[in-house]
This record gives C-alpha cells, sequence and structure tokens, in this order.
C-alpha cells in the first residue's frame, strides 16, 4: 500500500495523487537487532508490563479470540496465547498479539486485536486481522528501519512507541533515547515513512472517539466474566464479495465521486459492487492511504448487529469497524 501526501494530492487530483511519498534515503549506519530488541524497546517506552492490562480488558479480549477461534481462518487461535500492550502513552488503546502457542513468534504472530476504551469506561473492538503483514507486525518494523537507515542497536539509541488514534491511524513513532521529540512516524501496516509530525499526529489523535457500534464489553454476561457463561457477541461466517486486489491496479476511482452510503445499507451496497475503496478524508490529513474493501464479517450483538470490513490482503486480512471507517473518511466504487 502507498502513502499519499496532501500537497501531490491538491496538485494532481485535488483529492488524491498518483505520485508516491518519496521515502528517507538509505543511511550508512549498519542496523543489527532483532525482533526480541525492538519489543523490549517498544515495551521500556510505553513504561507499563505486558500482564498489567485492567482484568476487564483481558476478559473481553479472550472472550472476541474465543468466538473468533469457532470460525475459519481464526480457528487456530483456540489454543493460542496472548500478549496485551497499549498503544501510546494517553490513548486509551490497546494491541493484543495473539502468538501461536508451539512457536510463540514475535516476528510472525498468528493475529492481532486492537481495542479502544470509551469515556464511559467500555472496552470496543476496533479491528483484527491474521497474517505476515498485520498492522504493527514487528517483522515490517524491522525491515522498516533498515529501509531507512535507521539503527536500533542494543544501547536503544532509538525508542519505539506504536500509536494509534483509529484504524486510520494506526504509526510507529520513533523517538531519540533520551529525549521526548519524535523523529519519524511509520505506517504500522506498510513500514513506510509518513510525512507526519508530533503536532500533525496530536491534532488528529484528539479527534478520534471509539465508535458506538463496535462490538463491545457491555454486551457481555456479567456471569461470563465471572467465568460460568459465554458471551452475547457472535460473529458469522466471513463473506467475501470479491477476490483481494490492489487499489493501484486501476486508478480511475482517483476521479470518481464519493459514495453516499448509510451505515444500515452498506452490507447491500457492498455485495452489489463488491469492491470499493476507501479513502481516508479530513483537512488536518497529511497523507492518504486508500484501503481496498472486498467483504465482511457480521457481528450479532444482543438484538442488534455491527459490520466489520475485510481489507488487507488474501494472505494478511484486515478486518475493521465500519463505524470506525465512516466517521474518518468516505467510500468510492472501484471499476
Amino acid at each position: 500500500m502507498s502513502i499519499r501526501t496532501k500537497s501531490s494530492v491538491m496538485a494532481t487530483f485535488l483529492l488524491f495523487t498518483s505520485v508516491l511519498f518519496p521515502s528517507i534515503s538509505l543511511a550508512a549506519s549498519h542496523f543489527s537487532t532483532s525482533p526480541n530488541t525492538i519489543k523490549y524497546s517498544i515495551l521500556s517506552r510505553a513504561g507499563i508490563k505486558e500482564d498489567t492490562a485492567p482484568e476487564e480488558l483481558r476478559k473481553f479480549a479472550a472472550t472476541v479470540i474465543q468466538e473468533l477461534a469457532q470460525q475459519p481462518p481464526f480457528t487456530a487461535w483456540s489454543e493460542a496465547i496472548t500478549t496485551i500492550e497499549p498503544l501510546g502513552p494517553g490513548t486509551h488503546s490497546w494491541l493484543v498479539t495473539i502468538q501461536d502457542r508451539e512457536t510463540n513468534s514475535t516476528s510472525f504472530p498468528s493475529g492481532y486485536l486492537i481495542i479502544s476504551m470509551t469515556e464511559a469506561g467500555e472496552y470496543k473492538l476496533i479491528e483484527y486481522g491474521m497474517g505476515p503483514d498485520s498492522v504493527y507486525a514487528i517483522s515490517t518494523l524491522e525491515s522498516a528501519l533498515k529501509n531507512a537507515g535507521l539503527s536500533l542497536s542494543n544501547n536503544n539509541n532509538l525508542e519505539i512507541v506504536p500509536v494509534y488514534s483509529g484504524p486510520v491511524l494506526a504509526e510507529w513513532a520513533i523517538i531519540r533515547a533520551g529525549t521526548s521529540q519524535v523523529e519519524h512516524y511509520l505506517d504500522a501496516q506498510t513500514g513506510e515513512l509518513l510525512p507526519e509530525n508530533e503536532s500533525s499526529w496530536k491534532l488528529q489523535a484528539s479527534r478520534y472517539v471509539p465508535p458506538v457500534k463496535a462490538a463491545g464489553s457491555s454486551s457481555t454476561h456479567p456471569e461470563y466474566l465471572a467465568g460460568e457463561e459465554m458471551s452475547h457477541l457472535s460473529p458469522d461466517q466471513l463473506v467475501h464479495t470479491s477476490d483481494s486486489f490492489d487499489p493501484y491496479d486501476n486508478i480511475l476511482w482517483m476521479v470518481e465521486n464519493a459514495m453516499n452510503v448509510k451505515f444500515e445499507s452498506f452490507e447491500n451496497v457492498l455485495v452489489k459492487h463488491k469492491r470499493l475503496i476507501f479513502v481516508s478524508s479530513s483537512q488536518d490529513r497529511t497523507y492518504s492511504a486508500p484501503l481496498p474493501v472486498f467483504g465482511y464479517q457480521k457481528w450479532s450483538l444482543n438484538d442488534d448487529s455491527t459490520l466489520y470490513i475485510m481489507s488487507g490482503s488474501e494472505s494478511s486480512p484486515r478486518f475493521i469497524s465500519l463505524q470506525a471507517l465512516t466517521d474518518s473518511g468516505k467510500f468510492i466504487k472501484y471499476k
């Protein structure tokens, strides 16, 4: 997936651009580290141990994983182990990394959840996914640092913080050790260097509100929290409306008008058109990263339901709360 700058967007397509944001040139410094070293730096910067996540958060994450494990392609999650880490200071979001119990690989986890807490204290499932190119994959970060010429040696001269303010603001913040200033931001899925700075990040992050219609901990039985009953959360089987695709295989969507899609009718619209493009839109954004949409998974919530759209790729699918996207951008037909 490629990153688009605001200035190029305005110059070429007014809203979009076909010019890639240039990546930082390779430096002469030698990159030598391991995923475990990166992991240590992340946790050290966050200032919190892996086992200090709130009890209700851990139980909600376990509920979600248990329910997803009943449906392919998530069946391997039934015996997985999890690690819960904060996504940046003060954001009230957490990354739940799901690892195969046998391999316990930090480089290639089995999957992930991202959970945010509302002002009322309810935990919301914002997105989930799996595969080698998942959001916040350590292997992607390792390659990104190497390609950018950034060094993370054993003395931890760089500190890395995963930061998150919704699915269109999932990034790595690269901080020079001993300071509080962020030097670089990397895209958490592609690893690309972003035209982001602390001011632009804080401005956009301040607007993030966890979606009301996402699956939440309030739909869980109090009895289940005591370990006695199952949750009301229940995901249906995945629905593929098309094969996965690259938005840049056909860029005609860049000059198409955005669709007027309501939350309640989105499922029918996607089934009809098969492929859609989601594009983040805000006057505060410094870049735009289109997401392909080629399927969905519906969750039943008591007598209601909510939708998670399928993006990413076939090998690394990403399921994102529909409302989290409708709150931060628009959908366009892909021809």
